[in-house]
């Protein structure tokens, strides 16, 4: 229901109001409760020209009531209040932006880390592959060994994972092979030749390289004990090479004949 009263009042009360873009909606609010007020008294039987008048003067003065309702509503407070949306709308797709391009290179980080074994023919022709597909914890790290890869000019390459359990209580090692810890049947120990590591901070692919070993050994032995400064930080994996050692010969009666 409208009326000239009822524009007239609002008229009045929303002049006051000096912050404008608050004027609309203060002037929906007030007209909602002229409509209540006026549904009201016709439910107690009021005509409808007596319930319009009495909506509106029930209403009181309305300069006093938008004078009021202007100390709320001021117009630094509103200023800064349009501001502050602005900045949200600004910061948001920044955000937005931001964790995306995080997100994209975290997984295409991680999905390197995964695939990451880098090929290399530094080390002459690739003889032999011999899978470990053993895994072990020690710590907070959990240590997957994919492979063991023997080259044409006696370097051995052992390939393994290490992924950090973030969230897990225990000690935090820093922990890489090293050739105290690599033995072949016969006791002798390598040298390192190179290392190389991909990934990120919690989880990363190793790339170890050995040579020096006495002879073409038929197995090799990944033996790490520390168990001295905590209590089960050791493991021991026997690695068969017999068939790489078989290649190996192979290899050095080819190059014999040639």
């Amino acid at each position: 229901m409208r009326s000239d009263a009822w524009d007239a009042y609002l008229d009045a009360l929303t002049r006051e109001i000096r912050y404008r873009p608050d004027r609309a909606a203060i002037r929906r609010e007030y007209e909602d409760h002229l409509q209540d007020a006026f549904d009201a008294l016709r439910e107690e039987g009021r005509s409808e020209e007596d319930a319009l008048s009495n909506a509106v003067a029930n209403m009181g003065d309305p300069a006093e009531a938008g004078r009021a309702l202007n100390r709320s509503h001021s117009p630094l407070l509103g200023r800064l209040l349009w501001l502050m949306r602005i900045a949200v709308w600004l910061i948001i797709p920044a955000i937005l932006s931001l964790v995306l391009q995080s997100s994209v290179m975290l997984i295409h980080v991680l999905f390197t880390a995964s695939h990451g074994y880098t090929e290399t023919d530094a080390y002459g022709a690739l003889l032999d592959s011999v899978r470990i597909g053993e895994t072990v914890s020690l710590d907070n790290h959990v240590l997957t060994f994919d492979e063991v890869r023997v080259y044409e000019n006696g370097v051995y390459e052992i390939r393994y994972r290490d992924r950090i359990r973030l969230f897990d209580p225990a000690v935090d090692l820093s922990f890489a092979l090293g050739p105290e810890q690599i033995s072949g049947g016969d006791g002798s120990h390598p040298e390192s030749v190179a290392f190389r590591r991909s990934g990120v901070s919690f989880y990363n692919v190793n790339q170890h390289y050995f040579c020096g070993f006495g002879r073409t050994p038929d197995r090799l032995l990944i033996d790490f004990d520390r168990s001295d400064l905590y209590k089960g930080r050791s493991f021991r994996i026997t690695v068969d090479l017999a068939h790489a050692r078989e290649a190996a010969v192979s290899s050095s009666v080819r190059e014999v004949d040639r």
